[in-house]
């Protein structure tokens, strides 16, 4: 009567993990795109000439109020390469 329990408890863990270990390998293998990017900007002047005298940021000639430098990183975090078509 035990060994019957505990055949048919163990039964059924092989089925729940053999389940949900199908599942979890199947989302492993999917190759799929996924593009990333991130956006950081640096504030470097913003309205100084103002508050700051004699000071002066020019550009061909013309005043510059506000200057930021921004970088932008991309990157895939899929699995699948990514082509232009």
């Amino acid at each position: 009567m035990q060994t019957d329990i505990i055949g048919v408890t163990i039964g059924i863990i092989g089925i729940v993990i053999g389940i949900f270990g199908s599942y979890y390998f199947y989302r492993k293998s999917l190759r799929e795109k996924a593009p990333c990017w991130v956006i950081r900007s640096n504030n470097l002047v913003n309205g100084f000439s103002s508050k700051v005298q004699n000071l002066q940021v020019l550009f061909k000639g013309n005043q510059v109020e506000n200057l930021t430098i921004s970088k932008v990183v991309f990157w895939n975090n899929g699995k699948e390469t990514i082509k232009k078509r």
